[in-house]
């Protein structure tokens, strides 16, 4: 006999008609005896395994937050040198455009609290003549430099500060007798 048939499987070389019970039978495994009680399963975990897996997983997301809290403080801190950027080019714009800047010396003011979200902004301007012709004299056009200095103060650190430098054209001022 094979051994397919010594396993209780259907028998097809049978010349009798096959009934429900016989066409049912399913090969016998040959499965491992598992006792009741005594011996552990092998299909979960110890609580050692679950303890260390807790303790890495642990760690795993407290580096996550941690990163993410750094994330958070430079992202505040480049949003408050992007305003200082964007305040800077504005003050320089006005400072380039006014015709009543002293022709040697220095301007500063504040900015409103509206513009700068409740943090102190302030600027410093200090024009100089840069080029001048030989024996330049009264309304003579020459070359002007503006140097800007716009400084900040944030709330969780040191007063901050960025310099724009640009040119202009600038009369030499005729003087007023007096």
């Amino acid at each position: 006999m094979r051994d397919w048939q010594s396993r209780g499987s259907i028998d097809f070389q049978q010349s009798r008609p096959i009934g429900f019970a016989q066409c049912v039978r399913l090969p016998v495994t040959n499965l491992p005896h598992i006792p009741r009680y005594g011996l552990r399963s092998t299909g979960g975990f110890t609580l050692l395994e679950v303890l260390v897996a807790t303790v890495i997983m642990g760690l795993a997301v407290a580096g996550l937050i941690a990163g993410l809290s750094q994330s958070v403080r430079n992202a505040s801190r480049l949003t408050d040198y992007d305003r200082a950027a964007i305040l800077a080019r504005t003050k320089m714009n006005e400072l380039l455009l006014d015709a009543n800047l002293p022709f040697d010396g220095t301007v500063e003011g504040r900015f409103d609290a509206n513009q700068t979200g409740g943090i102190p902004f302030g600027w410093r301007a200090a024009l100089r003549p840069f080029d001048m012709p030989p024996k330049a004299g009264p309304g003579v056009e020459i070359l002007q430099r503006v140097a800007l200095e716009l400084w900040w103060q944030p709330s969780t650190g040191a007063r901050r500060t960025i310099q724009l430098e640009s040119y202009r054209r600038a009369r030499i001022p005729i003087p007023i007798a007096q």
